[in-house]
């Protein structure tokens, strides 16, 4: 099978799986073979088995592979960190700690908005710009989404929001600004 093929039969499958039909048998299946799959197809798969909620066989798989991904991508981690907190919130919040890792910075020394899928161009001074092709921001990127992920988990931690202070007042898109604000009163209005 190739990975387009692969990706779409798991999420037809992990939905039957939800159903309660053979779920052991579907879970057993694609972890299975998942680490046979290309990266292409692993991602999704990985979604789509997030959302068998509790299930212990695809926790385990998404810690393992989040743990394995830490070592050379942590954007990677990052994604499947997501998944995993999604399937069982419990085991997540053991790694929770990565994602202020993430906030910081940590790891993402020198990385290409290329890498990410961010569209580059050249301004009339000759300067690289890049661009999500939604016009979400680049600058930071990674780094926001990791310190909103973990605020939303904690909205007391100090070390998350001296750098959203930081992000709020200083970053260079007024939309990211705007939603930093909204999202910290939200989180007071919760608390």
């Amino acid at each position: 099978m190739y990975d387009w093929t692969q990706y779409k039969a798991v999420r037809v499958l992990t939905r039957l799986a939800r159903e309660g039909l053979q779920t052991d048998q579907i879970v057993d299946d694609i972890i299975s073979h998942v680490n046979d799959f290309r990266y292409e197809a692993q991602m999704p798969t990985f979604y789509f088995l997030s959302g068998l909620t509790g299930n212990k066989k695809v926790a385990s798989l998404l810690q393992r592979h989040f743990l394995e991904n830490l070592e050379h991508d942590p954007i990677d981690a990052f994604d499947i960190f997501e998944n995993l907190y999604r399937c069982s919130p419990d085991v997540a919040m053991r790694h929770a700690d990565f994602l202020k890792a993430i906030a910081r910075g940590e790891g993402l020394e020198g990385r290409s908005p290329l890498l990410d899928g961010a569209i580059g161009t050249t301004d009339e001074n000759g300067k690289q710009e890049y661009h999500w092709p939604d016009d979400e921001p680049v600058e930071e990127h990674h780094q926001l989404r990791a310190a909103i992920f973990y605020y939303r988990l904690n909205p007391q931690d100090e070390e998350v929001n001296r750098l959203l202070d930081h992000w709020e007042v200083n970053h260079p898109e007024e939309n990211v600004r705007s939603y930093i604000g909204k999202l910290r009163e939200e989180g007071q209005g919760e608390g």
